[in-house]
């Protein structure tokens, strides 16, 4: 273990080092000031710099509400966003791993979209509204894609 040590970077001591109870005490502080900083943690928690680090780097790998940004600073995410930015960057990737080898036609893109949250299937037995495309498009029943209430959610708030 000395060898392991000496080998490794002052970071990844740090990460070996981050107990569970630092973590979720620093997680919690993280979500009530809706805020991530090594100077936060310093504040709150009293913790040297480069615990901070290494349990906001931890907070990064863990989870989807803190990501590191280019400049080593720490963004946090609420909640609905960090949800939407998960279910975004897991699509992002099936249809990367997809596209050399996969025709991605509608129905393979919708088919990832609702197997990563972005979208819903439902089954209409008419339309739904006086603007309906598939009344026009298709006879009854039909199933319909409609974007998920996390994303209708977050783009229909006012700016």
């Amino acid at each position: 273990m000395a060898d392991t040590l000496e080998r490794s970077s002052p970071q990844e001591r740090n990460m070996d080092l981050c107990t569970e109870s630092d973590y979720d005490r620093a997680v919690d502080v993280v979500h009530r000031h809706r805020a991530a900083s090594v100077a936060l943690l310093q504040r709150q928690l009293n913790f040297e710099p480069a615990y901070a680090q290494a349990l906001l780097q931890r907070m990064t790998r863990d989870g989807t509400f803190v990501r590191e940004l280019e400049s080593g600073l720490f963004d946090y995410l609420p909640p609905s966003m960090a949800i939407e930015l998960a279910a975004l960057r897991g699509f992002a990737r099936a249809v990367m791993a997809s596209w050399p080898h996969a025709d991605l036609a509608a129905g393979t893109l919708h088919g990832l979209a609702v197997e990563h949250g972005l979208l819903h299937e439902i089954r209409a037995a008419g339309p739904c509204s006086e603007t309906c495309s598939c009344a026009t498009l298709f006879s009854f029943p039909v199933t319909c894609y409609r974007k998920a209430a996390a994303i209708s959610d977050h783009q229909s708030r006012p700016k």
